[in-house]
């Protein structure tokens, strides 16, 4: 997993998904973490694509809420240390794979709904849900896992990426910029650096006018040639 590769809102669902193991007390963090933390979201990300899917996401807050209940929790010792089961280090690597495919930099949060394994998602839907309504959450979820994408097509990824008192501030300040800010807010910022005096100027580093220098976004700064030396220190544009 890169985590420079994550938008800052999918880096926040990673992050709380791993604050509500600790919590519970799980050594193993799942995909149940992450689907649980996106069912929770406020802005209603998982929630809307279910519900367009025909779901009832309330429905599947609480199957996943029973997954959840059933990861064993430890204590004593091992309390506090967790690690990525298997399942979810494929989550987040089909994430990746299916931004790299779809020509996106980063990874975002409706990639990360997206990139648990559908055949697993339903199986284990169905083998939580009542036997009166395992039928009925087998269609529907097979429904989200074979039209999702489609569906997410007709979404606005830079709208339901930006919480609705920050847009709504930025279109106060900015009017019509605000797609372009929310859309530029949905990638990690270049790095932009200053060097000291007589100090080598990195590789691809391109130069702006208050007297620093750019480079790209999931550059690692202490990668760089004169960073254990320091040659340079990193500081923001003006």
């Amino acid at each position: 997993m890169n985590f420079e590769k994550y938008t800052e809102r999918s880096r926040g669902f990673v992050q709380s998904a791993q604050s509500l193991a600790q919590r519970e007390s799980h050594q193993q963090f799942a995909p149940e973490h992450l689907l649980k933390v996106l069912l929770d979201d406020s802005e209603g990300l998982a929630a809307g694509l279910i519900s367009r899917a025909g779901g009832d996401s309330r429905q599947a807050l609480k199957l996943t809420e029973q997954a959840l209940a059933r990861i064993p929790k430890v204590s004593g010792a091992a309390s506090g240390q967790i690690y990525v089961t298997p399942a979810l280090a494929r989550v987040f690597d089909a994430a990746e794979k299916a931004a790299e495919k779809s020509g996106d930099s980063f990874v975002t949060a409706e990639l990360l709904l997206l990139a648990t394994p559908s055949h697993a998602a339903v199986a284990s839907a169905v083998d939580l849900a009542p036997r009166a309504f395992a039928g009925l959450v087998n269609a529907v979820l097979r429904k989200v896992a074979a039209e999702g994408e489609a569906l997410l097509e007709g979404l606005d990824a830079a709208r339901l990426d930006t919480p609705p008192w920050l847009w709504s501030a930025w279109h106060g300040a900015y009017g019509p910029a605000v797609r372009s800010i929310a859309e530029a807010h949905c990638g990690p910022a270049p790095l932009d650096i200053s060097l000291k005096p007589g100090a080598s100027l990195p590789e691809g580093a391109e130069a702006l006018p208050g007297g620093s220098f750019r480079l790209p976004a999931g550059t690692r700064v202490t990668e760089l040639p004169g960073f254990a030396e320091g040659a340079f220190w990193v500081q923001d544009a003006a």
